[in-house]
């Protein structure tokens, strides 16, 4: 019986112990990701001007652009926006959301979901190819591909690379 009397004392003093122990509540608070003062998605929010070099397969060129970030309505989400230039001249308007988080000093960024309207005259993203790094002095690269249809069942593919600067 002492026995058991010592074990229940023990499991005691070390509730008691646990019952005033407290978690730092600054930490719940607010979002720390080393020493970045913002999350990623207002830090990339800005346009950068660039140019895209674009492979179709037959031919590559390149064309000034411009791209367009904008905050999400999610945490850790942006909205990426640009007109592209596609085969025969023609324009199309992507805008889509990404996945963006910080890494190191960088910011990296994937496409993070399907898009509901797969018109293909127009063309759509392909959505696991658009990815890319905006590096801490404000510059910016990525990459993704774009199918449109340029006849019934003729779909061209075309590679696009975005380098530029961010200017606002």
């Amino acid at each position: 019986m002492t026995m058991k009397k010592t074990v229940y004392g023990i499991f005691a003093a070390l509730t008691l112990c646990f019952a005033f122990a407290a978690c730092d509540d600054s930490s719940t608070s607010s979002i720390d990701r080393g020493l970045h003062i913002q999350l990623p998605e207002q830090a990339i929010a800005g346009t950068y001007d660039g140019s895209y070099t674009i492979n179709n397969g037959t031919t590559t060129g390149t064309a000034a652009a411009t791209v367009t970030f904008t905050a999400g309505d999610s945490t850790y989400t942006a909205v990426f926006s640009s007109v592209c230039p596609t085969n025969n001249d023609a324009t199309g308007t992507e805008k889509y959301p990404l996945n963006v988080t910080w890494s190191n000093d960088d910011i990296k960024f994937c496409f993070s979901t399907i898009p509901s309207d797969d018109d293909l005259s127009t063309g759509f993203l392909n959505t696991e190819d658009l990815n890319g790094i905006c590096n801490a002095d404000g510059t910016l690269s990525l990459k993704f591909r774009k199918s449109v249809e340029v006849s019934r069942g003729n779909i061209i593919v075309t590679y696009f690379q975005f380098s530029g600067k961010r200017t606002e």
